[in-house]
């Protein structure tokens, strides 16, 4: 059986615009405790875990393809590129121009390794 952090992870993955504590009072839960808990489970509390979930797709999806820089930003729900490329950088050390920096994209496999770039590799806490 999950864990209730579970499938709130689950829910900010499938919904950006989910409400914490509307979530939490569906659950039965408190917004408090809810933020608490899902903290102690998953080390971020739930706004930072969407946060990095969304940079994090940012990152791959710079790095698997080419589409222009600001479509995926505006895909993703970013306010901006800029806002896009200060995330992906915070994620992992280089900005989104700098991933893209060499000839051709880079091709990512999903353990999170750029695969033979010598690249760094994204920082997270799940």
């Amino acid at each position: 059986m999950s864990h209730w952090s579970d499938d709130l992870a689950a829910a900010l993955a499938g919904d950006a615009d989910l409400q914490i504590a509307a979530w939490a009072q569906a659950a039965g839960l408190s917004r408090e405790g809810v933020c608490r808990g899902f903290r102690t489970h998953y080390g971020v509390n739930p706004g930072r875990f969407r946060g990095e979930l969304r940079a994090r797709t940012a990152w791959l999806r710079i790095t698997e393809g080419c589409a222009p820089l600001a479509a995926i930003a505006h895909d993703l729900g970013f306010a901006d590129q800029s806002h896009m490329t200060r995330a992906v950088k915070w994620l992992t050390g280089a900005s989104p121009s700098d991933w893209r920096g060499r000839p051709g994209c880079v091709q990512v496999r999903r353990t999170g390794r750029a695969s033979g770039s010598g690249r760094p590799r994204p920082r997270g806490t799940w």
